[in-house]
């Protein structure tokens, strides 16, 4: 395809009680030898889609598929949606394929951002200004100023005054049911995959990575599906579990040209999964569930601004780079936003074994807490060691704090 430049805008009119209109527009890069001079612009505009306003994600959850997935926090409609994107040959330009709304009763979103938290691109991570009530204000004094050890710290549960950060696990069957019924981008094989990865996972109710015989015809009964000992045995073979890659590698080779008998259960079981996926579309017809978790809540704004909100964008991290290379969860960094704080979450597990999120530290400074960055990167008199270092700007301050891990 030809490049080009991915952004989103937004229209609020002044007019009182009128409805914000957001935009995500593809900018087409000119075919010119001096695509950033003057004499070149405007690039072409593109709308792709109406609802993003402000930030998103792109990602691409499906490396075998021709679309790349955007993640959008659509602040004024307050709710997150998933578009997926494609290139149109004919019109040599992209195109919207599909769009799920994931969450419509999120408030203002604000921060997105996919994380690998529990695996790769495993969440996405948000934040929302507003969730259950009104902005709430902190009241303090100008005269005595103000402390954090008297702001109320954010909660690890969801509480009705101020903002929030959300967790949404990217469940393994992310596109909704249209979706996988109306893509012809798929071919027959990675289609057939996909059907495969739905129904052998959701059998799997120990969440072993592998299926049992027994585990496998027990789920096929419940469900009414006639499946005989002799046919389990053939596709089983002579081991006692199958897991996700055998299965896969093995229907995948069986699936064309084979003529054994092993060949025709394992195509006998691919018309059973064409039943089972119906079934567990039935439950949910036009979409996925979506898990959200709350990372944290009840973030306040410290002063009286032209809207304020809090908190503000989501950084997963890890605080050194061998801990990355180690497999470990990310850390996140927080900014506060109006709440003129930076807020750093290390990863814990429950007693359960589920990963959650703790506050480690909060990063009071007196002002509003924008973009940050973190960067694992020399400064003066601090040289890279493999500790991260967070930039940390302060817009009424006009001054921007580096902090190292």
């Amino acid at each position: 395809g030809r490049e080009g430049i991915l952004t989103a805008r937004a229209n609020k009119p002044l007019v009182p009680f009128t409805k914000a209109l957001g935009e995500l527009v593809w900018l087409e890069r000119p075919n010119t030898l001096a695509p950033f001079r003057e004499w070149s612009a405007p690039w072409k505009e593109h709308v792709l889609v109406t609802g993003p306003d402000v930030m998103f994600d792109v990602v691409d959850l499906d490396p075998n598929d021709e679309t790349v997935e955007v993640f959008a926090s659509e602040f004024f409609a307050e709710r997150l949606t998933l578009h997926r994107i494609a290139w149109s040959r004919a019109s040599d330009a992209p195109f919207v394929v599909d769009t799920q709304v994931i969450d419509n009763g999120l408030g203002p979103a604000y921060g997105v951002v996919v994380a690998d938290l529990t695996g790769p691109r495993s969440h996405v991570l948000v934040t929302t200004h507003k969730y259950g009530m009104d902005y709430y204000y902190y009241d303090y004094s100008p005269a005595t100023g103000w402390s954090y050890t008297t702001m109320p710290p954010p909660q690890p549960s969801a509480v009705e005054d101020g903002g929030s950060m959300f967790a949404y696990e990217i469940p393994p069957e992310w596109r909704s049911t249209s979706s996988r019924r109306t893509d012809r981008k798929y071919n027959e094989a990675i289609e057939f995959v996909d059907r495969l990865t739905q129904v052998f996972k959701r059998m799997d109710r120990n969440k072993t990575g592998a299926i049992g015989i027994q585990e496998l015809q027990h789920s096929l009964l419940e469900m009414g599906l006639s499946f005989t000992d002799v046919e389990l045995a053939t596709i089983f073979f002579e081991s006692s579990t199958i897991s996700y890659a055998q299965f896969k590698e093995l229907m995948l080779e069986k699936r064309f040209g084979a003529t054994d008998q092993r060949a025709a259960a394992f195509r006998r079981f691919l018309g059973l999964s064409e039943q089972v996926a119906k079934m567990y579309d039935a439950l949910d017809p036009t979409k996925p569930q979506w898990k959200r978790t709350t990372l944290a809540s009840g973030f306040k704004v410290k002063r009286l601004s032209i809207n304020p909100g809090a908190p503000g964008f989501v950084y997963p991290f890890h605080p050194h780079v061998k801990m990355k290379e180690q497999g470990a969860p990310p850390h996140i960094l927080l900014a506060g936003d109006c709440s003129d704080a930076a807020y750093v979450y290390r990863p814990t597990f429950s007693d359960e074994g589920e990963l959650q999120y703790d506050l480690m530290a909060t990063i009071g400074v007196d002002g509003t807490v924008g973009s940050i960055a973190v960067g694992y990167t020399s400064t003066p008199g601090s040289p890279d060691d493999g500790w991260a270092k967070f930039f940390v700007p302060v817009y009424e301050k006009d001054r921007v704090y580096v902090i190292k891990c």
